[in-house]
């Protein structure tokens, strides 16, 4: 059973190199649209509820090195934890799923990044329904549960549409908002796929004008 302390890691997930992790500051001074300041670890974890809430996630466990107390709510005034690494798992439509996020220096702000990485995914089902975004979706699921050592074996994607979890012949808001979705909890130095995939498609729909 995935458990809210400590933090459960998904196998299959990478981890960051702890001295290439951002500090966050571009949370903190508010730089993001809707000058949300991640401050403090409840705060950012009640916005990734309702994020997920609205998303229609259910059975939704956040796994933190955080102490929780006996409620569920984070200890206050405690040392913050040397792994700021974050996971949150939960089902949708049915489906076992699995994001995580250890970019950043401070749990806030990891959890903040997932919270701006589903909102860009219902943005898809604006734009492109809930096919859309089960299709972006396709890669959080099928994953093997924490302490499961099983070796995982992908085939890297190798068109645009593949990288981004769309379909070919999607809008290219949509893409946009896929891509965009996947930088938020893509460490800087790991973006080049995605990122050579929305400039294909750009110009695949540039071309197609």
């Amino acid at each position: 059973m995935t458990q809210a302390y400590p933090l459960q890691w998904p196998d299959g997930w990478p981890r960051t190199n702890p001295l290439y992790r951002d500090n966050g500051h571009k949370f903190q001074r508010g730089d993001w649209k809707g000058g949300y300041k991640a401050t403090t670890i409840n705060d950012t974890r009640i916005a990734l509820a309702k994020e997920l809430e609205m998303l229609g996630a259910r059975n939704v466990v956040l796994s933190t090195n955080v102490e929780i107390r006996l409620d569920g709510e984070p200890y206050s005034g405690r040392r913050a934890p040397d792994d700021p690494g974050i996971a949150v798992y939960f089902t949708l439509d049915g489906e076992a799923m699995v994001m995580a996020q250890d970019a950043y220096q401070r749990v806030p702000d990891n959890i903040r990044s997932l919270t701006l990485a589903i909102s860009g995914m219902r943005q898809m089902q604006r734009h492109g329904g809930g096919t859309m975004l089960k299709r972006a979706f396709a890669g959080f699921t099928a994953l093997p549960p924490p302490g499961d050592m099983s070796p995982i074996v992908t085939t890297p994607p190798r068109m645009w549409w593949e990288v981004l979890g769309v379909a070919q012949d999607c809008p290219l808001a949509v893409a946009e908002a896929a891509w965009k979705a996947l930088a938020r909890i893509t460490p800087e130095n790991d973006r080049y796929d995605i990122n050579a995939a929305i400039e294909a498609a750009r110009n695949a729909k540039r071309s197609n004008a």
